[in-house]
């Protein structure tokens, strides 16, 4: 059932009056004039309207009441689904106005129909925000009814889908978030997590990573980290790795904007020592007796080496007698060897738990 507001009638009647030289009001289904061109006519009962809802078709009244509400013109019902919702009347010789009425009438139950719509379209667009967070959060297995639910909302969970988790500086989120807007296919959805993080939950059956490059320009796509989880059943798993990769990827991987969860796997189950006295006292050292020898970057560096001594020389630009030099300083300081692999894998567990 439509409603008719008091702020939609009076935003018509204000309308009208722009187009036609004659005083407008609008009653809801009660006759209660609820919009008028004259204020002290407002919330006054319209027995010219009441009987225009009576009997659903146009009232002429010829002479004015001794009453403010009721004056000559005519009034007829509005239409709405099939429903009056109200009356609009035109105040003056009936004779002349009537020709305004079908008009007037037609563009008012226009106007009424295109806000119901407009609200219908708000309150489903709110009702798949909250479903969609849910989704992103729902840990366990999917009830009939939350599947029904959204399928009720055009969303069938029964299509694959993969989350991507997007975060940016606040100042661009409008822009990001209409970029996705405008590129995603019907069956795909965004959701704002928060002010500088959304949630893009992509048909895992297309690529994603190249449409995502394809849909935003170089400059918002350069201002923006992705984190991308694997392909989960329950999709707030997937959710939570992509979050994880993009929180454990900007802290150790600056330099890139992309980062996986299948790739960050393993650091993100080191992160269970980050409080361990040990791994920190290790860094602690190394911060505060080689910080000017750079020894926490040759450490880094070695590992993304994979240990290869002339691509980490190359890395940090300097000779392999200065990065053996630099080893030797890593060993004296924690009692480390990083040229043996179990030693190294200590090392670098403690790097990565100070980052995080």
């Amino acid at each position: 059932m439509v409603n008719l507001s008091k702020q939609l009638a009076q935003k018509i009647v204000d309308k009208m009056m722009g187009v036609i030289p004659y005083n407008v009001i609008i009653t809801d289904e009660q006759g209660v004039i609820i919009g008028s061109g004259d204020k002290e006519r407002m919330y006054k009962v319209h027995s010219g309207a009441q009987k225009a809802l009576k009997l659903g078709k146009m009232i002429e009244v010829y002479d004015d009441a001794s009453s403010l509400a009721v004056k000559k013109g005519v009034n007829s019902p509005i239409f709405s689904e099939g429903n009056i919702v109200g009356v609009i009347g035109i105040a003056g010789n009936p004779k002349v106005v009537k020709e305004f009425s079908q008009l007037v009438s037609v563009t008012a139950e226009l106007l009424i129909n295109q806000e119901h719509s407009l609200n219908q379209r708000k309150i489903k667009e709110e009702q798949i925000e909250k479903f969609l967070y849910e989704l992103s959060y729902k840990t366990e297995e999917y009830s009939e009814a939350f599947l029904e639910r959204g399928l009720s909302l055009g969303i069938d969970l029964n299509i694959s889908y993969i989350p991507v988790v997007i975060g940016f500086n606040e100042l661009s989120s409008k822009k990001v978030e209409n970029a996705f807007k405008h590129f995603l296919e019907k069956d795909e959805y965004i959701l704002l997590l928060n002010t500088n993080t959304i949630v893009v939950f992509m048909n895992s059956d297309r690529p994603t990573i190249k449409r995502i490059k394809r849909c935003l320009d170089l400059e918002l796509y350069n201002g923006i980290d992705i984190g991308l989880g694997l392909q989960e059943h329950i999709i707030s798993n997937s959710v939570k790795q992509a979050i994880t990769a993009l929180n454990i990827g900007k802290k150790l991987e600056s330099s890139k904007n992309i980062f996986l969860y299948k790739d960050l796997r393993f650091i993100s189950m080191l992160a269970k020592f980050k409080d361990d006295y040990k791994f920190n006292n290790v860094i602690e050292k190394l911060k505060e007796e080689g910080k000017q020898a750079d020894l926490l970057e040759t450490l880094a560096a070695y590992v993304y080496n994979n240990g290869e001594v002339n691509s980490t020389s190359e890395k940090l630009h300097i000779h392999r007698n200065t990065l053996n030099y630099r080893f030797e300083k890593i060993q004296d300081i924690t009692g480390k060897n990083p040229r043996n692999v179990i030693e190294l894998f200590e090392l670098f567990t403690a790097y990565v738990v100070s980052m995080l």
